[in-house]
């Protein structure tokens, strides 16, 4: 096993360990995933498999649904990217780790982990509930991966974004 900074033993950083540790809001998992390079083709295999799984789950809503599903996956993920970059710089100016596109999208992307369970939204009667606790557990992993990226910084200076990656996701299910 490989020592961390300090010199405990690091954490399994399989991709399924980690989505593992995302989904059950582990800090420490967050942490690792900001320090760890190799996690940022990680977080691209999530998004690809987050999109992949969308698409499956609500195409029985119609093929464009399940397109759309897809799209929206990689947008909020490039956007909200940019949008925490331009925050951390203007919130924390003289930050020792800076906000980079790098470790945002890694932290954003491990955070869309749960819609991995998209693909479970055609069965009957709980298929639209499953779609709606997965997206509110993505918005969960989402606020702690910008707790890990923007220490100190408030929710309620945040929220807005948090509740602006919520609403393609409700529009979604509303087309459903």
């Amino acid at each position: 096993m490989s020592q961390q900074r300090g010199g405990g033993s690091r954490r399994g950083r399989t991709l399924g360990t980690r989505m593992v540790g995302v989904a059950i809001l582990d800090q420490q998992v967050f942490s690792d995933i900001d320090e760890d390079p190799f996690a940022q083709f990680q977080s691209v295999q999530i998004i690809l498999l987050s999109a992949v799984s969308s698409l499956i789950g609500l195409t029985a809503g119609g093929p464009g649904l399940g397109l759309a599903a897809a799209i929206v996956i990689g947008v909020r993920w490039w956007l909200m990217a940019h949008i925490l970059i331009r925050m951390g710089g203007h919130w924390l100016p003289n930050r020792a780790d800076p906000v980079t596109q790098r470790r945002a999208s890694r932290l954003i992307g491990y955070a869309h982990a749960p819609l991995f369970l998209a693909m479970l939204f055609p069965i009957p009667i709980v298929g639209p509930v499953i779609w709606i606790v997965i997206n509110a557990w993505t918005i969960a992993t989402m606020n702690v991966a910008i707790k890990q990226l923007l220490p100190g910084v408030a929710l309620s200076r945040y929220a807005w974004l948090l509740g602006a990656a919520a609403i393609p996701q409700i529009v979604l299910l509303l087309l459903a």
